[in-house]
């Protein structure tokens, strides 16, 4: 049954409104559900007696998988900014140019699970994290959360995966003050964090029912060789 195990992804037009998933990619993923249980402490006896549901919550990781053309990295990207703009360079090739939004859309993902497709509606991507090393594939995981719903489940589905091949180390291009130094870098990682406020709920119900934002950061890491001291210097005040 290890081929009934997928990814699927796809932008909703209503926050929370289940749509069919629009790519497909082969991932890892330890996406859980949280009740959020609220148990009072006992006084008169030593067992607990009581408990309400409480604040209900979808989170966990995408990932790592390999980053390719055609799978779920690209509606990932915009899942995280928020925003594209797509230019077309001809022969069936375009180019998409991903920039901070300040508002999210909110995506349904379907995870393949051997037996069960899950269906999670109104996910939001909190983070987006890239990494590229020497002999490897370039690298993505994406940390998801949300819960305007409870999750569902549906019969597997059998998605067409894409054939084209993963991007690799030597394809990346890494400049300094317009310089390019790939000959200097062996490896590095960058991190796109939208802090969504998710563990701040309302009074409105158990569920997150308004999508709420934190502040954007971006951060990124270079592992690098260094032939010269002028080199060392020269990246260093940069």
């Amino acid at each position: 049954m290890a081929d009934k195990r997928y990814i699927g992804i796809g932008k909703e037009t209503e926050y929370g409104s289940a749509v069919a998933a629009t790519r497909y990619g082969e991932s890892v993923e330890a996406v859980k559900p949280d009740q959020g249980w609220i148990v009072p402490s006992p006084v008169s006896k030593r067992s607990y007696q009581k408990r309400n549901l409480g604040p209900f919550r979808i989170r966990g990781p995408i990932g790592p998988f390999d980053v390719e053309p055609e799978n779920i990295i690209g509606e990932l990207l915009l899942a995280t900014l928020g925003s594209v703009s797509t230019v077309d360079k001809g022969d069936g090739v375009y180019a998409h140019t991903f920039t901070p939004a300040d508002s999210l859309p909110s995506y349904t993902f379907r995870i393949g699970a051997d037996l069960i497709e899950r269906i999670l509606a109104g996910m939001l991507s909190n983070s987006l994290k890239f990494s590229f090393r020497h002999a490897e594939n370039a690298k993505a995981t994406a940390d998801i959360v949300g819960a305007p719903v409870i999750e569902t489940g549906g019969n597997l589905n059998t998605p067409t995966l894409s054939e084209l091949q993963a991007f690799v180390y030597h394809q990346a291009s890494i400049e300094i003050e317009s310089v390019e130094k790939n000959t200097m870098v062996y490896a590095g990682e960058f991190n796109i964090n939208n802090k969504l406020l998710i563990d701040r709920g309302d009074l409105s119900s158990r569920f997150w029912n308004t999508k709420r934002y934190g502040d954007l950061d971006v951060i990124g890491k270079l592992s690098m060789y260094f032939d010269t001291e002028t080199e060392r210097i020269t990246v260093y005040f940069s």
